[in-house]
């Protein structure tokens, strides 16, 4: 809030010359597209508790503050691919700058899907699962998944794509991990020894890589809860953490999760629930609200700085023969608690025509074979409107101060 507010002093006594360079231009949506969507929808509703975020966006892209904004995308299967959220992720650093690729978590390695920007292997087997199953003994950690090994000794590589670096690492384990050992640009070499491991440690490298290797020890099994990939300077940095099935309730009875979470330092969260609660057509609205209150109360309590956006849930089909209409229910509960609670909320569900938009989308072969996933035009779409909606809101921003 400090740093809000002196954003706002500054304006008073500094024109903000070059405003153009300020303002967040798209390109538009092609006009058949267009017409097929409610873009009159597509906007942030209750705006306005987004200011404080806005003013750190405008202290690191006008004043060139050196200021980390780190944005956290929470969500489901839709998430979890990091189809749209990875077109949201490069669009915000091409303009904000790029602070680093962010969490990461290796799914191939425990056999799920994954995003496609990393590369993982690995000598050790392992074994895992995500936030969906409930399992006391090897709960999930921060990017909603766990993988273990028996190994006392086990690791694996990460390669970035793209030639994307970072110099900066954060490395999530149980606290029976007692050393780290990481080597990368082959010259270079850290051994790290605990003899208290938080369960979350951050080391700067040397110099910038793209890839990295990262060996375990332990004197029990060891289990890893992700990674964060990060540069030593100022930008955003966008976290997509989804699994596959998740619903409000898996993230909430996951103690692990939250217990993490906050190492991350958010400064906005971004929700994507309610895909999964809307395969169940006699699914409790009101136990369902008491989901959403509680992920949004532990969100405020951990990062109480941080904005909060709600989003609905996109179109689907129930069982691919009918347009869901339990979605529309979760849609409509989602709004009424936004604004009772003032949270912004990202209406995609009334964007997306609502049930009349499940054919235009599957039509339009945006929605995959099972009707309730989407291709990758789809997700790309998608991602198109929630960046929209940000640069409405963000010029908007601009415009009133």
């Amino acid at each position: 809030m400090y740093k809000y507010i002196v954003v706002l002093f500054c304006l008073l006594f500094q024109n903000i010359k070059a405003q153009e360079n300020l303002v967040w231009v798209l390109p538009a949506l092609d006009n058949d597209v267009v017409k097929q969507l409610n873009l009159e929808n597509n906007n942030f509703n209750n705006a306005t508790t987004l200011d404080p975020l806005f003013a750190k966006l405008l202290l690191q892209k006008k004043f060139k503050s050196n200021e980390k904004i780190r944005i956290v995308h929470i969500g489901d299967s839709h998430i979890q691919a990091d189809l749209m959220t990875s077109v949201v992720r490069k669009e915000f650093q091409k303009q904000f700058g790029n602070a680093g690729r962010g969490l990461l978590f290796p799914q191939p390695l425990v056999r799920s899907n994954g995003t496609g920007d990393a590369i993982y292997t690995s000598k050790n087997y392992w074994t895992g699962h995500r936030i969906t199953k409930k399992d006391t003994l090897n709960p999930c950690g921060v990017a909603a998944f766990v993988m273990q090994t028996n190994d006392l000794i086990a690791g694996f590589n990460l390669k970035l794509r793209n030639e994307d670096t970072f110099d900066k690492i954060t490395v999530f384990t149980n606290k029976a991990v007692n050393e780290i050992d990481l080597s990368y640009n082959i010259m270079e070499n850290d051994l790290h020894c605990y003899k208290q491991n938080t369960g979350v440690n951050s080391f700067n490298l040397h110099r910038e890589t793209s890839s990295i290797t990262i060996k375990l020890s332990a004197n029990d099994s060891i289990r890893y809860y992700g990674t964060s990939l990060e540069k030593n300077n100022g930008g955003i940095i966008y976290d997509a953490i989804g699994a596959n099935s998740a619903r409000y309730l898996d993230y909430n009875r996951t103690n692990l999760f939250w217990e993490q979470l906050p190492a991350l330092k958010a400064d906005c969260y971004i929700i994507s629930l309610g895909t999964n609660e809307a395969q169940d057509p006699n699914v409790n609205l009101e136990t369902f609200i008491k989901n959403v209150t509680e992920v949004c109360t532990k969100l405020k309590f951990i990062s109480p700085e941080a904005v909060i956006i709600i989003a609905t849930p996109p179109v689907s089909y129930y069982r691919k023969t009918q347009p869901n209409f339990t979605v529309q229910s979760i849609a409509n509960t989602l709004i009424k608690f936004c604004n009772n609670n003032n949270y912004a909320y990202w209406d995609l569900f009334n964007t997306s025509k609502g049930l009349d938009g499940v054919s235009v989308w599957k039509g339009n072969n945006w929605l995959n074979t099972d009707l309730v996933h989407f291709t990758n035009k789809g997700y790309d779409l998608q991602a198109k409107l929630l960046l929209l909606a940000f640069a409405n809101s963000w010029n908007a921003f601009l415009e009133k101060n």
